[in-house]
């Protein structure tokens, strides 16, 4: 007893930054093992999911991570009880070795096939159908720079249509509405969920510079030249809208733009919905997407921050500042979302998934100073956002 008093009694004794400094090391180490094993100890959410994705040029692709990262991150596994694999559970294009690729999707399936399809599976989520073209997969470019594979298909729709007479979850992201998806297969979609495309599209660049490498495509200064007939002037950041018909506007930072980056606003009820906050930063590519009729209600909206100016150059293609980020029909009769953005694709490391609660942990995983930084998207918006989405689909 003695022994044990006088133990005590040094350990007392120690400095305080010492015992603290201990506590912190065995929480590190203690911590993340609770998490883990947290983890497996969690029920599965069986829950089958038809993930369409035509847009994946090389195995390294970011595209979709985020979204194999929330079902492995809920435990939603499919209905056999294995966890989805992003390189392997999903119908588009698989990128293989030596310029070889496969094409694993519905397009020959019978419309009696993707009604049974239809029957067996519990959600369909497409992630992206603008495609794969020949100068973005193989290593010898080609002029002009042909599609390989991409767009809506026939048989894409009609899993679609079937899902949602059906009753069943259907999400759909930016791009599949874009250049690769013919004209009918697009009014089709639109048509089927009441829809208004207004064939903008655009993103935020944080350099416009074109001497520097900053990461505007090659094609945004070709349709500038071909548009105005003048050489790229801007160096700036800024914003660069596109239209289906080839227009162009630039909102350069300084006189168009009154902050940096645009912004997805979400109203009350679905932050208290979906546990997603009031404002968040959004740097990727968006279209201009809305809901004519009251078929679809708007989740959140995206504000382009620009000036008095700027929202003179947007008005004069009959153009707002400020549309829906995502649309979302809730009714009795059917689910459906639209993500009017890239929302999938950020740069987040896969084997986070496998720790329960990490998200408490979220402001040490990204730099909340660094605008550009997509996980802080990834963490305030897009998991919580999806996760509640398809864990309500679950439950139900």
């Amino acid at each position: 007893m003695r022994v044990k008093t006088r133990k005590l009694i040094k350990y007392i004794k120690q400095p305080f930054e010492v015992r603290l400094l201990r506590y912190l090391v065995f929480s590190l180490i203690v911590t993340p093992v609770i998490m883990v094993l947290s983890w497996f100890a969690t029920p599965d959410f069986p829950m089958d999911i038809f993930v369409l994705n035509k847009s994946v040029p090389d195995s390294d692709s970011q595209n979709q991570l985020s979204l194999f990262w929330v079902l492995n991150n809920e435990k939603i596994t499919k209905s056999d009880g294995n966890k989805y694999s992003r390189g392997c559970d999903y119908y588009g294009f698989y990128p293989l070795a030596a310029d070889n690729y496969l094409i694993k999707d519905i397009s020959n399936y019978s419309k009696s096939a993707v009604d049974s399809l239809a029957e067996t599976i519990d959600a369909v989520y497409f992630a992206d159908t603008y495609g794969v073209y020949y100068n973005d997969f193989f290593a010898q470019p080609q002029t002009p720079n042909r599609l390989l594979y991409g767009g809506l298909y026939e048989r894409d729709l009609d899993l679609l249509e079937a899902m949602k007479v059906r009753e069943k979850l259907i999400i759909a992201e930016f791009n599949i509405l874009g250049e690769s998806t013919p004209p009918n297969a697009r009014r089709r979609f639109l048509k089927e969920f009441g829809l208004l495309w207004t064939g903008w599209s655009g993103r935020y660049f944080d350099s416009l510079d074109s001497t520097k490498g900053a990461g505007v495509p090659a094609w945004i200064f070709d349709l500038h030249r071909k548009q105005t007939g003048k050489s790229w002037p801007y160096i700036q950041s800024g914003l660069v809208l596109v239209s289906s018909n080839d227009d162009i506007i630039i909102l350069e930072s300084g006189s168009l733009l009154e902050r940096k980056v645009p912004v997805i606003q979400t109203r009350p009820f679905y932050q208290e919905k979906f546990h997603v906050p009031a404002e968040v930063n959004y740097i990727s590519w968006f279209d201009m997407v809305f809901s004519p009729t009251r078929e679809n209600t708007v989740v959140s909206t995206f504000h382009l921050p620009v000036t008095e100016a700027g929202d003179s150059v947007l008005a004069a293609q009959d153009l707002s500042p400020v549309f829906p980020a995502v649309l979302a029909h809730e009714g009795p009769d059917y689910r459906f979302y639209y993500f009017a953005g890239d929302f999938s694709r950020n740069e987040i490391t896969p084997v986070s998934a496998y720790f329960k609660w990490i998200h408490w942990f979220q402001s040490f995983l990204y730099n909340s100073r660094n605008v550009l930084d997509t996980r802080s998207f990834f963490w305030q918006y897009y998991r919580p956002l999806t996760a509640s989405i398809l864990k309500q689909d679950a439950v139900d």
